[in-house]
């Protein structure tokens, strides 16, 4: 029995001494791997890597990866490093590579960005996608892959970019996406996914493009999708969405919505709200005539659109219960409709327009409008070719917050019952025509937060009511004819927010007051007598001269046409022809060639020459404050000159150490107004539009994307695609389909393109950066300008 049981002791000391063994081995063999995996530099299994993606291809036709194997990675094609030598972008677009994803994918594990769009590669993405944990964008759209998308993406919390739309994928939605928190694009359209839509798509807060687009997808889209506020939707209005006869709210602003209104508008009875504004609807105003049988409407806004024709006389015909109506932007000519004075209870009336342009609405504001005295919030009518004057029963408006009728032709005298508009805490009635004095009664408006009536031809003394009005926080009168002492006190001790430029005759001490008048009276008196002496010589002169010369002669001879003489000296030039756009024309017009590299870096530089002269060189800093193409005047040597000054600031001694990217108050025009104002801003988006042929205010843009972001986006290797096709539609690739000559001058636009436009991109974008401490100077731009042409025309004779 002993002998037995010691039998079994030794037996088990053996299998226990078997087994410590075992484990010994596995330890130090996972050990020697551990250490031999730590001693392979990462650059080399990046390298190994990108070989094992290349064993899987089996056809490539452009030959892109023949480089593959040779020198290090970071050298070979579509491989992009970072300075520590790891893989960081894998860029294989477009290639029409055929084969399949190697596992080997997931061990470029410092890749950010994966792009294997418009290929052949088939099979499943590999599972060891999820060991890319720092992937940022992951695009395999247009290929022929299958299976379901893989759940490993969920350790891939970085993703900002998914796109796998147009492969055959199937399954449902995998519930990792709801994991991506940083994700602002998320394409899947084109496959054959089935479910319903996830709800939890609704919590990725930054998301902001969503295609789920053909694939068979079921049920309702998810309440939580209302959370989206970053999300833009394309496409045209559903015509279904009509058939919703009970439907009360049509809210689709802020989106890329295209194409007409569909039709049966007329037959939702229940609207109480219907708001397609801010996107590219075309079509004409009969969608107002449309709205009229939807008798519970309180709000309509279509503004910001392109939607064209003249106001409907039957305005007046909306629904009683209309608060607010919001048309302008829009591309609306003719009157203002009398019966708009029949909408009683409108509190807002938006007619505005972003930019003077034969689409704006013309002659008088009907006295309708200012009957409205239910408008209680806004009347903006600014940007038109309104004319006329502004009726004394604007003071009907009692209630109103905002009044807006800047940038038109009135004319006359500001109303003396303005005053009575008790409830303004914002007047602007710049860049009109109006004459006569500031009427006192405007020291009324005790509400009144901001004053703006430059740019008219106001005459007399600023009234002393003004000096009263404690809440009064801006007040522009620059570019008048205004005279006498300025106030000291009140909102005219802060000289920040008070704009008086362009008044010549006005004073700021009694002495320079009488000196100023004085030597103006007595100006007055010695040009009426040199005047009245100077036309008394004439008329004897022609009388000695008529009496002196032979009749005869006279007879014969034969006066010049006073229109020759103009003619001869002065040549004609329709406002039409001045009306053409530095920049459009050559783009629109047909058969014209429009501005080339060379003339846009001579612009460049002639205008930088201008704004560096005005910043730096002419004594106190000027601020122009309003750059833009239309204020650039070409003379007949293609010479540029910076014109329009009327918004022009001079910035005092206080704030001379002030950088001239931050002046106050919001000036100069749409679309050049920079985020933190600035002459440098906005000389870089005049650059980008020469460059582009894209005006900022071109409909493509809205929401988070404007001129700057599309062409920075670009920029450097997508930068041919935003230059204007009229300065790349002579550049050819040399080589193109087996070419291999070219003309000399399709190389010299390839040269002008790659040496002058690109630099010049490069300078536009350092002047628009957002933040003002980060913007070039306009000296350091007009340096690097310069330096453009100087290594021009040094290395490039033609």
């Amino acid at each position: 029995m002993w002998a037995t049981l010691l039998c079994k002791h030794l037996q088990i000391k053996i299998r226990i001494g078997i087994v410590h063994q075992l484990v010994l081995l596995l330890m130090s063999s996972s050990l020697f791997l551990v250490v031999s995996a730590q001693s392979v530099p990462a650059d080399n299994m990046d390298q190994e890597a990108l070989l094992g993606l290349k064993s899987l291809v089996t056809s490539d036709p452009s030959g892109m990866l023949l480089s593959w194997g040779n020198g290090s990675a970071c050298t070979w094609s579509g491989v992009r490093c970072n300075r520590h030598g790891r893989v960081l972008v894998l860029d294989l677009q477009g290639l029409n590579l055929v084969g399949k994803i190697s596992p080997s994918i997931g061990n470029l594990s410092a890749l950010h960005g994966l792009y294997l769009q418009k290929n052949q590669f088939s099979g499943e993405i590999p599972d060891q996608i999820g060991w890319l944990g720092q992937l940022q964008t992951l695009n395999a759209s247009a290929n022929i892959l299958t299976g379901n998308i893989p759940a490993a993406l969920i350790n891939c919390t970085n993703l900002e970019i998914i796109d796998l739309s147009q492969n055959t994928f199937f399954g449902t939605i995998p519930a990792s996406i709801s994991s991506f928190q940083k994700l602002r694009v998320l394409k899947i359209g084109g496959n054959q996914l089935s479910g319903s839509v996830p709800r939890y798509i609704g919590n990725l807060s930054l998301l902001s493009t969503l295609d789920l687009s053909t694939n068979n997808l079921t049920g309702t889209i998810p309440y939580e999708f209302g959370h989206l506020r970053q999300l833009k939707f394309t496409g045209p209005i559903p015509p279904s969405l009509h058939n919703v006869t009970n439907i009360q709210s049509i809210r689709m602003s802020h989106n890329h919505f295209s194409g007409s209104v569909p039709p049966g508008l007329s037959g939702l009875h229940n609207l109480v709200l219907y708001n397609i504004g801010f996107n590219q609807i075309v079509g004409n105003t009969s969608v107002l005539v449309d709205l009229m049988n939807c008798t519970k409407l309180q709000l309509i806004a279509f503004d910001e659109n392109l939607i064209e024709g003249i106001l409907p006389d039957s305005i007046g015909n909306l629904s009683s219960s209309l608060t607010r109506l919001y048309v302008g932007g829009n591309r609306i000519t003719g009157y203002i409709p009398a019966s708009i004075g029949r909408l009683s209870s409108l509190t807002l009336l938006n007619m505005s327009y972003i930019q003077p342009t034969f689409w704006n609405l013309k002659g008088g504001i009907p006295a309708s409008i200012f009957s409205l005295n239910s408008l209680s919030t806004l009347l903006n009518l600014s940007h038109n070719l309104l004319t006329g004057s502004i009726r004394e029963n604007i003071g009907q408006l009692g209630q109103i917050t905002a009044i807006d009728l800047s940038y038109n032709f009135l004319n006359g005298s500001i109303p003396v019952s303005i005053g009575k508009c008790q409830s303004l805490q914002s007047l602007s009635l710049s860049r009109n025509s109006l004459s006569g004095v500031i009427p006192g009664t405007i020291g009324n408006l005790k509400g009144l937060q901001t004053l703006d009536l430059s740019s008219n031809q106001l005459s007399g003394i600023i009234p002393a009511t003004l000096v009263k009005m404690q809440a009064l926080r801006l007040l522009n009168l620059s570019m008048n004819d205004l005279d006498g002492l300025v106030p000291n006190n009140g909102i005219f001790k802060d000289h920040s927010v008070v704009y008086l430029d362009g008044n010549p005759k006005l004073c700021y001490s009694n002495m320079l007051c009488y000196y100023i008048h004085s030597s103006h009276r007595r100006k007055m008196a010695v040009a009426i007598a040199v005047g009245t002496a100077a036309m008394a010589a004439i008329t004897i002169v022609v009388i000695i001269s008529m009496l002196l010369l032979p009749r005869k002669w006279l007879r014969n001879r034969k006066p010049k046409k006073l229109g020759s003489f103009i003619k001869k000296s002065h040549p004609l030039v329709s406002y039409e022809e001045l009306n053409q756009d530095l920049i459009h024309k050559g783009r629109q017009g047909e058969n014209v060639a429009g501005v080339n590299a060379d003339m846009i870096l001579s612009i460049a530089i002639d205008v930088a020459s201008a704004l560096d002269y005005l910043h730096n060189d002419c004594g106190e800093q000027v601020v122009h404050c309003d750059i833009k193409p239309s204020n650039v005047l070409l003379d007949e040597d293609m010479t540029a000159k910076v014109g329009d000054f009327g918004l022009a600031r001079l910035l005092s001694p206080t704030s001379a150490g002030q950088d001239v990217s931050s002046t106050h108050g919001l000036k100069g025009s749409i679309g050049y107004i920079p985020p933190a104002k600035g002459d440098v801003y906005s000389y870089g988006m005049l650059l980008l539009e020469m460059i582009t042929g894209k005006r900022p205010v071109d409909p493509q843009f809205g929401g988070d994307m404007n001129l700057e972001k599309w062409v920075r986006d670009g920029f450097p290797h997508r930068a041919h695609e935003v230059v204007d096709e009229r300065l790349r539609g002579t550049i050819v690739d040399i080589c193109h389909e087996g070419q291999q000559q070219a003309s000399a001058e399709q190389k010299r636009q390839q040269l002008m393109l790659n040496n002058i436009i690109l630099p010049v991109m490069e300078v536009a974008l350092s002047c628009a950066l957002e933040s003002p401490d980060e913007r070039s100077t306009m000296r350091d731009a007009l340096c690097r300008l310069k330096r453009i042409k100087e290594a021009f025309l040094k290395n490039h004779s033609f």
